[in-house]
């Protein structure tokens, strides 16, 4: 977040245009404002119903609604020049390239550069994130368009019936494949590492059985082989193009058949090379 961030949160008691309220409440200009509710930074509850973003500045508030703005002003400023690619449309399932620098879905500072916003102004208005890519790791995604498509993608990866396979460019020597069982926050975790080019700096595929947090860079880092450009989990990997890992290829059972997604080729980062199917 940047210096200037500040969160506000209301508890209304009369009715009011959104945009007037937050204007006046806030001091900042209605410009700032609309801008802030059309990046989804203001989140509405209202009763039972569930939290929403709320992007309309002419919608009316009501006495008992909980209102609150996250207004970061550089993180409403940031642009980013790649955009996602939708990789395939499979009826409910949409397979997607999600970029570096894009988020998997909206925080609660904004949802402009999200991967699921994205989606909703692209003419899927129910897009829901299944899984989750760090920030800073471009790769293969699933989105759903139902709530009980989204619940069975779910089930999905919690049965480790999806595939998941990275490609990394790692600090070090890695002659032959390994399979790592390092437990990850108190939870069982396996990861399995095929060499692709064995020589410092290595390339190497990373198969997941588990999801844990960050598990391929701390898998790989405990390994001794760092990623690259991730010096938050190893030491001398430093690199200026940033982080060197992409979920290349996902796997998973749809419909009767075998749906092997990956990212088309010409998206491909320069450091990696296509590996044998």
């Amino acid at each position: 977040m940047g210096s200037e961030a500040r969160q506000w949160q209301w508890v209304l008691d009369v009715e009011v245009c959104a945009a007037d309220w937050l204007a006046k409440e806030t001091g900042l200009s209605k410009g700032r404002v609309k801008d802030a509710m059309n990046k989804g930074a203001v989140l509405l509850k209202r009763g039972r119903q569930p939290e929403k973003r709320l992007r309309r500045a002419t919608f009316r508030l009501l006495p008992g609604d909980r209102l609150a703005l996250n207004h970061d002003p550089e993180i409403l400023a940031c642009t980013l020049e790649q955009t996602p690619v939708l990789i395939s449309e499979q009826g409910d399932v949409l397979e997607v390239y999600k970029p570096v620098g894009w988020l998997s879905q909206g925080s609660p500072w904004g949802d402009h550069l999200s991967v699921e916003r994205w989606l909703q102004t692209q003419g899927y208005p129910d897009a829901r994130v299944v899984h989750r890519l760090d920030r800073e790791t471009a790769g293969v995604m699933l989105y759903a368009r139902r709530r009980h498509v989204a619940g069975t993608l779910n089930q999905l990866f919690q049965n480790r019936r999806v595939r998941k396979l990275y490609l990394a460019r790692v600090a070090g020597h890695c002659p032959e494949p390994m399979t790592v069982q390092e437990p990850l926050d108190g939870k069982s975790s396996v990861s399995h590492v095929r060499p692709l080019i064995k020589q410092d700096p290595a390339l190497v595929e990373v198969d997941i059985e588990t999801g844990r947090f960050h598990q391929v860079r701390r898998h790989l880092a405990h390994m001794r082989l760092p990623v690259l450009g991730d010096p938050r989990y190893g030491e001398g990997n430093a690199h200026p193009d940033g982080l060197h890992l992409v979920a290349y290829r996902l796997i998973y059972p749809w419909k009767g058949q075998l749906r092997d997604v990956r990212i088309p080729e010409s998206l491909m980062p320069p450091w990696s090379i296509a590996p044998d199917a």
